[in-house]
């Protein structure tokens, strides 16, 4: 763990790019949409100047359009091809802004676990700064593989469940930043209140506990110090998909 990075290397974004056939509450719809955490959190590193280099597996039949915005945007340098589809998902939402996501392929689970640590390239295995949206079992090889590094876990929206809250709490000692959404605290953590979750977070032993509460905004804490910030004011929403993880990203 590091308390202070060095803008030696990219940051690493764990996770692969995700194709988002999307749902509005009023019934619009937009498909093919260029997504998936990792590529969120990326685009808000870069608001803020710094490079992102996504690391994780991409299919045979990513189509022209997203994968030319990936091009154009980030080195893919990170990205290791499947000889499989693509994953691509619906992301359905709801008014109060609740999101079902609903996989379009056979096997999603490869693309969430990603590639090997080992086969991340030559040049990022000194890298400072890792982005991990991953389940538990996943992160803790990032850890153990990156020891030194100051790593962002985004726990990946199924694996908070409370069948997970023992692993999930064993685990939070050894991030440096932890932050999951709000339904999904409550939903592990068995508590309503976003203060008393991240008390608990902190209790449990996480260095920096962030969660994020959507049009509520934010809170971000550490033992000696708590901020809650209001979420950005916008005259109109068009789109909400991602903006969690860009969140996570920009931070």
């Amino acid at each position: 763990m590091s308390n202070l990075p060095v803008a030696d290397t990219p940051i690493v974004c764990i996770g692969a790019p995700f194709i988002d056939d999307i749902i509005f509450p009023d019934g619009r719809s937009q498909m093919c949409v260029l997504g998936g955490g990792s590529i969120h959190a990326a685009a808000g590193i870069r608001m803020f100047g710094d490079e992102a280099l996504p690391f994780g597996y991409m299919g045979n039949d990513m189509p022209e359009i997203p994968y030319k915005a990936l091009a154009g945007a980030f080195d893919l340098e990170g990205m290791l091809r499947l000889n499989q589809p693509h994953i691509r998902a619906w992301q359905l939402f709801e008014w109060d802004g609740k999101r079902t996501e609903l996989y379009r392929v056979d096997d999603p689970v490869t693309y969430q676990n990603g590639p090997p640590i080992s086969a991340v390239p030559e040049r990022l295995r000194q890298s400072k700064r890792i982005y991990v949206l991953t389940v538990g079992s996943v992160f803790a090889e990032w850890r153990k593989a990156f020891p030194d590094a100051m790593l962002f876990w985004e726990p990946h929206q199924p694996y908070m469940r409370a069948e997970n809250a023992d692993e999930f709490r064993q685990l939070l000692p050894h991030a440096d930043v932890v932050s999951p959404n709000l339904l999904e605290a409550q939903m592990l953590y068995g508590l309503h209140n976003p203060d008393a979750i991240i008390d608990a977070m902190l209790e449990d032993g996480v260095p920096v506990a962030i969660l994020r509460m959507g049009e509520e905004g934010s809170i971000a804490a550490t033992k000696s110090q708590r901020i809650t910030l209001p979420a950005y004011p916008v005259n109109e929403v068009v789109d909400v998909t991602g903006a969690g993880n860009t969140f996570c990203g920009a931070f």
